[in-house]
């Protein structure tokens, strides 16, 4: 064999070494997203709860930066939609619904916001208090309400038969009730979640 040959053979070698190095390269990098891919909506949800002062967590300011309209954010379950008034929940569809006759936040005493976690009962799409239940104490919620936010903090939670209305009667402090069906796929109980103002800031 000559140099040439041996030269071209030992060229090549270093060719396919190369290959083969980004080609493992490209199959840890491949490996450690499909490992860690699931846990990336939790980190950035954390990153999108951070803001330079804290009081505002930057997953609620976006929220209200993209609509102005009266809204529920709860930053703990991916929360941010628009409350509608009504008297009926059908056709409230995605929406948080606030319970006729109960309070606003601006008035102080209960209010009650509803939403559904299935669109319907055994569909298939889950909807927005779908982990309404994973609420736990010391998580807050978010109502922006005719231009100012209230921050409300949750100090219980319950799980109620519908006839258990009194989870809307009025309360002496400024609260905030939150309920949806439970379980899964049925509408036999209510899961409540029960908070308190903490604060409220004019944005």
């Amino acid at each position: 064999m000559s140099d040439y040959e041996v030269a071209k053979l030992q060229k090549r070698a270093k060719s396919l070494i190369k290959i083969n190095k980004i080609a493992t390269f490209l199959a840890v990098v491949w490996s450690l997203y499909l490992i860690f891919f699931p846990f990336f909506p939790n980190v950035i949800l954390a990153l999108e709860n951070k803001n330079s002062s804290g009081e505002i967590p930057e997953f609620v300011l976006n929220a209200i930066e993209k609509s102005q309209e009266n809204q529920l954010i709860i930053p703990s379950i991916g929360v941010s939609q628009k409350i509608v008034e009504g008297t009926s929940i059908k056709g409230v569809g995605d929406n948080v619904w606030r319970r006729p006759f109960t309070s606003t936040p601006d008035k102080g005493s209960n209010t009650v916001l509803v939403a559904h976690r299935y669109r319907s009962i055994g569909g298939q799409r889950s909807s927005t208090f779908y982990h309404l239940p994973k609420m736990e104490l010391g998580d807050r919620a978010f109502v922006y309400w005719e231009g100012v936010l209230y921050v409300y903090e949750t100090y219980d939670t319950e799980v109620v038969l519908p006839t258990q209305v009194e989870i809307e009667s009025p309360t002496i402090e400024n609260e905030l009730t939150l309920y949806t069906c439970t379980p899964l796929y049925t509408s036999t109980h209510r899961h409540v979640v029960h908070l308190k103002l903490s604060k409220k800031i004019n944005i």
